[in-house]
């Protein structure tokens, strides 16, 4: 069930669940929780409302679909029994803020009777291409000021993040955005 973890033998846990964009998050909890366990139920495109309200995301195929319905059921009963931690969601936005936030609303409920401190952490922003290949190429043939001409981010995009992310705290109590 969880399927990335940094087990340290500490007291407290903090819990991950989400899609790709929340196992994002391990490096970055494990450095500044130094004091803290970090687990991440993930499941590549799962988002974590998923087989909730009646909202299933649409993946490839139905096996997937289901998968990710189990996952999410399995993940929020084992955290229902587990002792009081913190957890945090975290996944792309899939789904119209509306929807999404009401069933993630309901999930902090639940997670909170549970004695959990819960919240939803907001996507983050993405670039609109691969870093990556902006400055894995050699300066002595790109130079500097190709780079920089190469490695334009698309605005358009990220203002749609941003703009859902607002969304999303309106709806979502305990809702944090990562901006």
């Amino acid at each position: 069930l969880v399927t990335c973890q940094n087990y340290r033998g500490k007291e407290k846990d903090i819990f991950v669940l989400g899609d790709s964009h929340g196992l994002h998050l391990v490096a970055g909890l494990s450095e500044n929780f130094p004091d803290h366990n970090i687990y991440v139920f993930y499941l590549s495109a799962c988002v974590p409302q998923s087989g909730r309200l009646g909202y299933v995301r649409d993946l490839r195929s139905s096996r997937e679909r289901r998968e990710c319905v189990q996952r999410n059921k399995d993940a929020m009963r084992f955290l229902a029994a587990y002792k009081p931690s913190t957890v945090i969601i975290s996944n792309a936005n899939r789904a119209e803020p509306e929807l999404l936030g009401r069933i993630t609303n309901e999930m902090l409920d639940e997670l909170a009777k549970a004695g959990h401190t819960a919240f939803m952490l907001g996507d983050f922003i993405r670039p609109g291409m691969r870093l990556n290949s902006c400055f894995s190429v050699p300066d002595v043939v790109v130079s500097d000021e190709m780079l920089a001409r190469r490695c334009v981010g698309r605005q358009a995009l990220g203002d749609k993040e941003i703009a859902y992310n607002r969304a999303m705290a309106e709806i979502v109590h305990g809702f944090v955005d990562p901006a």
